[in-house]
């Protein structure tokens, strides 16, 4: 009975970060994912750049694999013409990762006999 609850409040948790999500997020942020996605389809090195910003660390921080995405995010836009539909794919990585998150502490939560619901 208790996994039925706890399934249906994660699942209705996920759904309102999915609608927002397109919506919401820090504008540095969002330009640096979708330029960077936009460079490394072009064949740009995103590591080398430093003439967007006076950072000493450089314009694109983030680790290779999130850069494939980015990559992959921005090749995929062309095909729908929407901004804030290609937000929510940038980010749903980020958004399914944070749902297995909820899932394991909800499972060691479960275990622990630390779960009331």
């Amino acid at each position: 009975m208790h996994y039925w609850k706890t399934a249906a409040t994660l699942g209705a948790a996920f759904l309102v970060r999915l609608a927002l999500a397109p919506f919401f997020g820090h504008s540095w942020d969002i330009y640096v994912w979708i330029r960077s996605g936009e460079m490394f389809t072009k064949g740009t090195d995103v590591y080398t750049v430093k003439s967007l910003t006076d950072f000493p660390w450089g314009f694109y921080t983030y680790p290779p694999l999130w850069l494939y995405w980015l990559g992959f995010a921005n090749s995929l836009s062309s095909q729908f013409n929407n901004l804030n539909l290609y937000i929510l794919m940038i980010k749903l990585p980020v958004l399914i990762a944070d749902l297995v998150v909820a899932v394991l502490i909800t499972k060691i939560a479960a275990e622990m006999n630390l779960l009331h619901i």
